[in-house]
């Protein structure tokens, strides 16, 4: 299994290169037709008090982390992963820029943490692909991991 994260500006490069995006948004940019697991999101309070200032990054991090922590099995959701993408090459995609405070980047901590090594996908030089050239279907999934 090989696991990647991005942000949606990237997803092209990511099919680009054999990655199945998957979106951890509850809610994703409506031009998104991927597939949708919002199972890894923040919880609605985390998300809007830390846009609005009133949770800070380091509370928002230990109540994202205390979420993930509560997945019983990291074996059970990667495979999750796998079947609901029938592949093995998956990116976890999210709002945000690369290499700044998001829950995809705190996501891919935990996940390396539990062994699943995870690195940020950024824009490969020389991908050609483009929003015509690939198709995506717009499903959401939940494995009731919480």
């Amino acid at each position: 299994m090989i696991l990647r994260t991005t942000n949606y500006k990237n997803v092209y490069s990511a099919l680009h290169y054999g990655f199945v995006p998957v979106s951890i948004d509850s809610n994703p940019p409506t031009e998104f037709q991927g597939k949708v697991f919002p199972d890894l999101a923040p919880d609605p309070f985390l998300a809007k008090g830390y846009s609005n200032g009133t949770i800070s990054q380091e509370l928002f991090w230990e109540l994202y982390n205390k979420k993930l922590d509560r997945i019983d099995n990291i074996t059970s959701l990667v495979s999750t992963l796998s079947n609901i993408t029938g592949s093995k090459k998956i990116c976890l995609v999210s709002l945000g820029k690369p290499g700044k405070f998001s829950h995809r980047k705190l996501l891919a901590e935990w996940l390396a943490k539990k062994g699943y090594f995870n690195k940020e996908m950024s824009v490969y030089h020389g991908a050609s692909a483009k929003k015509k050239d690939v198709q995506q279907d717009n499903q959401v999934f939940s494995a009731h991991l919480f």
